[in-house]
């Protein structure tokens, strides 16, 4: 779905300096690789529909299976929102990580063939997974915001009504 994949490309890239432009066009896909053999695949869609998912079941399990009136308190919430963006975090790091030691990132992405210089490097992995941990966090408060006024004892929580 192309769709998808330009709109996780849109929200991703809004912190591109976190992680390159080189590790943006692989993970857009598509990049015409003079090598031979590379995968053009998108990363952006898997990783942001993962995120997605993540964040409402995670939500989900806070508000409605935990559920308790002793967990109805903010400092709970930001526990759970931590929770939920350093699972984020790591997804989207292990994620390019993988790509990049397994050397399946078109070679012309990752170093210049002329002086050497590498465009990605495990920094710009970590990067994405700092980003992907971001959109995590606003995801998590855009789906407790919807959800919570369901919950039976947390229907409150982060914010009072």
């Amino acid at each position: 779905m192309p769709w998808l994949n330009n709109l996780f490309a849109a929200i991703y890239e809004l912190f591109i300096g976190f992680y390159g432009d080189n590790l943006a066009t692989h993970m857009y896909g598509g990049f015409p690789c003079p090598t031979e053999g590379f995968l053009n695949q998108s990363l952006y869609t898997p990783i942001g529909i993962f995120m997605i998912l993540s964040s409402l079941v995670i939500a989900l399990i806070f508000y409605y299976a935990i559920n308790h009136p002793r967990f109805n308190r903010w400092f709970h919430w930001l526990i759970i929102l931590i929770i939920n963006s350093g699972i984020n975090f790591f997804l989207a790091y292990y994620r390019t990580h993988i790509d990049l030691s397994t050397e399946s990132i078109c070679p012309e992405l990752v170093t210049d063939p002329v002086s050497g210089f590498l465009y990605i490097t495990e920094f710009n992995c970590i990067g994405f997974g700092f980003a992907n941990s971001i959109v995590a966090l606003f995801a998590f408060v855009i789906i407790s915001f919807i959800i919570r006024c369901w919950s039976k004892n947390c229907s409150t929580c982060p914010i009072p009504n």
